[in-house]
């Protein structure tokens, strides 16, 4: 476990066959291989492609998929939609789709919104509140939007249900909190 936390750390793409090779060891060295992969970032997100799209292991593949949002690559939203809606592909297990709905609202990509529609739709509730919680990351990203930065100075757009708490001259930090609508 301690290895892998290493590997990842290190970044090294000599660490990505060592790491695949413990994914059926106990549950702790699993997912300490997962998140070192992860944290390798786009040298490892081809074997976590592969991962997600051939293991049968529901629990790797749910590890895969948060890990793979986690990265934000745009790449993986084909295979997340399968994982949702493709009625040949459509995962069965309840978990993989709640994180793959997870990462699609941290990649942010607004043309999954219809297919995270279809998923407020789901049998299984777990499903639908991931579905929710998706619809809502992503409209939000999308209404926060910069209208103007030039010389240090910013004027942008935020949700209305977005409060503004204080603004950090020296840093130019702005805070603010997110409310329910």
């Amino acid at each position: 476990m301690y290895a892998a936390v290493s590997i990842g750390k290190i970044g090294d793409e000599r660490g990505i066959k060592p790491l695949l090779n413990v994914l059926n060891d106990d549950d702790d060295v699993s997912r300490s291989a997962i998140d070192a992969l992860g944290k390798m970032g786009d040298i490892a997100f081809k074997p976590l492609m592969e991962l997600f799209n051939e293991d049968d292991d529901w629990y790797i593949r749910s590890k895969v998929v948060e890990t793979l949002g986690n990265i934000g690559d745009s790449r993986v939203v084909g295979s997340l939609i399968d994982a949702l809606s493709n009625k040949k592909k459509k995962d069965r297990n309840r978990f993989i789709r709640g994180r793959a709905l997870e990462a699609l609202s941290k990649i942010g990509d607004i043309r999954t919104v219809d297919v995270i529609k279809i998923a407020l739709d789901d049998d299984i509730l777990f499903v639908r509140q991931k579905a929710e919680e998706a619809l809502e990351r992503i409209t939000l990203a999308e209404s926060f939007k910069i209208i103007h930065f030039d010389d240090g100075e910013i004027l942008f757009a935020y949700p209305i249900n977005w409060d503004m708490k204080s603004v950090t001259e020296e840093k130019k930090i702005v805070k603010g909190v997110m409310g329910r609508k």
